[in-house]
């Protein structure tokens, strides 16, 4: 049985146990291999897997800040998506479409393309270690991609009876080829966007 999915929605999510063995250490930015409002994502230059490590805050402000409530809040989305993955492993219906999950990894330090120290713009105990997906960029993974295909409203059935929640922000990879299509970007809720509206109901 999963525990992860069958864990009391009551009770807060644990994902202390997954910690991987193996250390990245050292992430360079010029191993980047994208970024988004949350996080960057780096591919290790040894062993060829993806690191998703989540930043303090926006890199462009543009995206907005919510000051020093922004940390926990990435915290909260980083939980989230760590536990989706946990459950995605043990679904028959979601494993083969998303990339495998190898657990957190504790970063010691992010340097920038000159070598500089730059780890404080991240929370360094949030980032997670994934497969490395490749071919054409991905798509958004709307509800309107998902309907198109047979597979992908097969994968949306399969994430929400598991507790998975908040997709429909991820991406998908092959979105038409049921063999190659591998979706990353999922979480159980969108904890980012309802820590901002209590937030903003406390004001």
């Amino acid at each position: 049985m999963n525990e992860v999915a069958h864990r009391n929605p009551e009770q807060p999510l644990d994902v202390s146990k997954q910690t991987v063995a193996v250390q990245p250490l050292v992430l360079r930015m010029q191993n980047r291999i994208g970024f988004g409002a949350f996080s960057v994502v780096f591919q290790h230059p040894n062993n060829g897997k993806v690191f998703k490590l989540f930043r303090v805050r926006a890199e462009n402000i543009q995206l907005g800040d919510l000051g020093i409530h922004e940390p926990a809040l990435r915290q909260a989305a980083f939980d989230s998506e760590v536990a989706a993955y946990q459950i995605a492993m043990g679904a028959e219906g979601i494993r083969p479409l998303v990339p495998t999950f190898h657990g957190q990894g504790v970063v010691d330090q992010v340097l920038d393309s000159d070598g500089a120290d730059i780890s404080h713009q991240f929370l360094l105990e949030c980032c997670y270690v994934i497969d490395l997906v490749k071919g054409p960029a991905p798509v958004k993974f709307t509800r309107a991609v998902a309907e198109q295909h047979a597979h992908l409203r097969a994968a949306t059935a399969a994430f929400e009876a598991s507790g998975i929640n908040y997709w429909c922000d991820g991406a998908v990879f092959h979105a038409s080829d049921p063999a190659l299509t591998k979706i990353i970007d999922f979480a159980l809720d969108d904890e980012y966007g309802k820590g901002s509206e209590e937030i903003a109901l406390a004001v």
